[in-house]
């Protein structure tokens, strides 16, 4: 949805990445996957991850079959692009491979003695740089249960940042909350967008209320349209600004 959306408001062809497997037949498409799924170097497992750009359900089960890969890197990248294009995930199949999933960096050159955290402590991930982090409140979407709604909805009173915005409204919708994640993400769609990188975070709420309310969502995009096309300096020049 968010490449169509994309290439409705800005008046172009969409966006061609991941167009190969997404045009050909299904058949063709299977096996794209499957001959890429089974090769035995994991770069060649990596680099499909750039062809799941859909967001179809046939692309998910690929995700969820290379979160399981042998490989960490596939592995975390793989959970990255799950947990950022559905909401509806499977929360204990991310549970199973946290650890590769959040990681705290230490830069390099710092010499600090830290207390290992407990990474899947709700309680950390509330404290940890504030508690209001997007990786952290990422994470008690994943982690946590409906008692965490409250907090994380709470959150959304403190920040007009459209894609924080994102991450809150996904993370109640999996605590079991999709009304809440539905005003949360009307909120962000309400804030004027300031730049080209707010206006693709307001597409991607477009694309979350579409998992929830397809209606609700056409008719926003619709509302965001009319408002992008009197904003010139919103529309990016490149496919990088996007």
């Amino acid at each position: 949805l968010l490449i169509l959306v994309i290439s409705e408001v800005y008046g172009g062809d969409p966006i061609h990445r991941g167009v190969l497997p997404t045009a050909l037949p299904l058949s063709a498409r299977v096996e794209f996957f499957e001959q890429r799924l089974n090769s035995t170097d994991w770069n060649v497992r990596y680099s499909l991850l750039g062809s799941l750009t859909s967001g179809t359900l046939e692309e998910k089960a690929v995700l969820e079959a290379l979160i399981e890969d042998e490989n960490a890197k596939v592995r975390n990248q793989a959970m990255r692009r799950y947990v950022n294009t559905y909401l509806a995930i499977n929360r204990e199949l991310i549970r199973k491979h946290f650890e590769d999933f959040y990681q705290i960096e230490i830069p390099l050159g710092m010499h600090i003695q830290i207390a290992i955290p407990d990474i899947r402590s709700i309680e950390h991930h509330k404290t940890f740089l504030g508690g209001s982090n997007p990786n952290n409140i990422e994470c008690i979407g994943i982690l946590g249960d409906a008692s965490d709604a409250d907090y994380v909805l709470g959150l959304s009173d403190n920040t007009n940042n459209p894609y924080n915005l994102n991450v809150i409204a996904a993370a109640l919708y999996r605590l079991g909350f999709p009304d809440s994640a539905v005003k949360v993400l009307q909120h962000s769609l309400d804030i004027t967008a300031n730049d080209s990188g707010e206006l693709f975070h307001k597409l991607r709420a477009i694309e979350y209320l579409s998992q929830i309310d397809l209606d609700l969502a056409y008719s926003s995009f619709q509302i965001l349209r009319d408002v992008t096309m009197k904003r010139q300096d919103l529309i990016p020049r490149t496919v990088n600004d996007v």
